[in-house]
């Protein structure tokens, strides 16, 4: 019994230091909470992300680690249903401003661990995602602005997107060219069916297909200038443009003229 007693504990202690190798090399941050709230342990990438050292971290109740910073409501919630309902957490966002640092953003994870030996645990893990979320407020900005750029154009402009040419972003300027017809989020064969026979759902395609930029210039095109007139004969000089994606398909094209 002796032995076996011994064997289990050596077993124990590898399990125990298998699991703390884990943690110290996981390169986002981890910290290890007991059943109240105070911090077991934490790995280097918590203490290097949040300037912290062990003896300011460990045996802290971890509401008041720092200045009080992650004193925070809805975090308190979720932990106290992590030690009370085992009900586990992940991808709780958090923007908060922290001493040292600045202001970050934060996903965080939240699960207890079971144990036979020692009271339950709970691990966090945090991943800074500051720079992906900057970087896409800054990408949702430009896109903004260039939008407005085009819906605020003198001349009229439309992007038409996927192979069946939806008409998506369209500014006043080109919706004046039809009255009140509704086009937007139709396809223009089917937003405009004056057009059909007339070649462009042809031009459209190749483009959409080759990528092969498209200028017409004094373009005669037979359009109707509202839901009850017929159709009249307008002259027109414009391009069809290919856009692509992040991955260099083709997912659009811009009209553009006057």
């Amino acid at each position: 019994l002796n032995q076996e007693l011994i064997n289990l504990n050596v077993q124990f202690s590898e399990a125990q230091h298998y699991a703390e190798s884990i943690v110290a090399t996981v390169r986002e941050p981890l910290i290890v909470l007991n059943r109240e709230l105070r911090i077991k342990t934490a790995n280097q990438a918590f203490y290097k992300t949040f300037l912290g050292d062990v003896k300011e971290t460990e045996g802290i109740l971890f509401y008041n680690l720092g200045n009080k910073e992650w004193n925070i409501p809805e975090l308190r919630k979720l932990l106290e249903e992590v030690l009370l309902e085992n009900k586990d957490f992940s991808d709780f966002e958090l923007s908060h401003t922290f001493s040292g640092i600045g202001e970050r953003v934060l996903m965080l994870n939240g699960r207890k661990i079971h144990s036979e030996k020692e009271q339950d645990l709970i691990l966090i893990s945090i991943s800074d995602t500051t720079e992906t979320v900057n970087a896409l407020k800054r990408k949702e900005a430009q896109e903004m602005m260039v939008q407005n750029l085009f819906l605020n154009a003198p001349a009229f402009i439309c992007t038409l997107r996927g192979p069946d040419h939806v008409f998506e972003l369209v500014n006043e300027r080109y919706q004046s060219l039809f009255g009140k017809r509704k086009i937007q989020g139709k396809p223009v064969m089917q937003a405009l069916p004056e057009l059909v026979g007339q070649g462009f759902d042809t031009l459209l395609g190749k483009v959409y297909e080759t990528g092969e930029p498209y200028v017409g210039i004094e373009l005669p095109i037979f359009l109707a200038r509202d839901v009850d007139l017929e159709p009249e004969q307008r002259f027109f000089n414009f391009s069809y443009q290919p856009m692509y994606n992040e991955n260099k398909n083709i997912f659009s094209i811009l009209v553009f003229g006057y």
